[in-house]
């Protein structure tokens, strides 16, 4: 059973976000990184990142000469954005718990 308190989300919900968003998120992904017009060599900051589905795909355009950081308030998200890691093909990327504020 998965629970929410505030901006929290437990158990296994980010873990299914992950999953079973990955292919519904990927045209949206792409219109935010054509629209932001990202460079290779940028250093970009996805505030509220999830589970890292923009900041993958920054990573890949901006390259070893760029820089992404994903911040997101939720532990959960983080947590699974930092298994899933880099593409292999990009930048590294800092992931960050925390409030954008």
């Amino acid at each position: 059973m998965t629970q929410t308190s505030g901006f929290q989300v437990s158990g296994n919900a980010a873990e299914h976000y992950e999953h079973f968003n990955a292919v519904l998120m990927a045209p949206f992904v792409e219109a935010i990184v054509k629209q932001a017009g990202v460079q290779p060599g940028t250093s970009v900051l996805d505030v509220a990142c999830g589970t890292g589905f923009v900041a993958r795909r920054l990573a890949e355009v901006v390259g070893t000469s760029g820089r992404v950081t994903g911040l997101d308030l939720n532990a959960g998200m983080i947590a699974v954005a930092r298994r899933v890691g880099t593409p292999t093909s990009g930048g590294p990327i800092e992931w960050h718990e925390g409030s954008a504020l």
